[in-house]
Parts: structure tokens; C-alpha cells; sequence
């Protein structure tokens, strides 16, 4: 799904913004600014998630704010085990690491 993470800053004259996320200036082409401020992003993934900290400027000074965006994801297997041979009536260990 699509997100927009708000930046609500007005000022006279009006401010130019740029956005950050963890604190390094964002020049993905998966992000836009619109002219109100806003962070766009059509498709949220996993590595979209993080603090994200938009900046307002105006020859006057500069305002920021920080927005944290959580992205839930399904599971997903990471590892598991193969086929295994046991002997009948012994223990065995079947592995299966997953995330999500």
C-alpha cells in the first residue's frame, strides 16, 4: 500500500523541504515531495521502514519533525532443513527459521 508522511509546516516566505531518513538525506526515486511538504511513497516495503525527519527552511530559519513508519509484512521462511534420514525411535531436529 501507498503512504504519505505528513510535514504540516507553514511560514512566510514559504519553505522549501527536504526529507531524511535515518538522519541521510532521501534521493530514492521510490519517494516524492509534494508541495506541501508531504513524503509520498506509492509501494511501502520492509526497507522503507525507519524514523524519517522532514526539514522546513525559509531564509528566516528551519523547523523539524520526525515521523516513524512501521511496515508489517507476512512471514516469511529464512532457512529450513532439508530431507533427513533418522534412525527409527531416536530424536531428530527439524529447522525452520522464519521472519515476520
Amino acid at each position: 500500500d501507498g503512504v504519505v508522511l505528513p510535514c504540516n509546516v507553514t511560514g512566510n516566505p514559504s519553505p522549501t523541504f527536504d526529507w531524511l531518513k535515518e538522519g541521510r538525506k532521501i534521493v530514492s526515486l521510490d519517494f516524492w515531495v509534494g508541495e506541501s511538504g508531504s513524503l509520498s511513497l506509492l509501494e511501502a516495503k520492509r526497507q522503507h521502514a525507519g524514523l524519517y525527519t522532514c526539514v522546513a527552511r525559509n531564509k528566516i530559519g528551519n523547523l523539524t519533525t520526525n515521523v516513524i513508519l512501521d511496515v508489517q509484512y507476512k512471514p516469511s521462511i529464512i532457512e529450513m532443513s532439508l530431507g533427513r534420514m533418522v534412525v527409527a525411535e531416536h530424536s531428530f531436529v527439524l529447522m525452520c527459521r522464519g521472519d515476520g
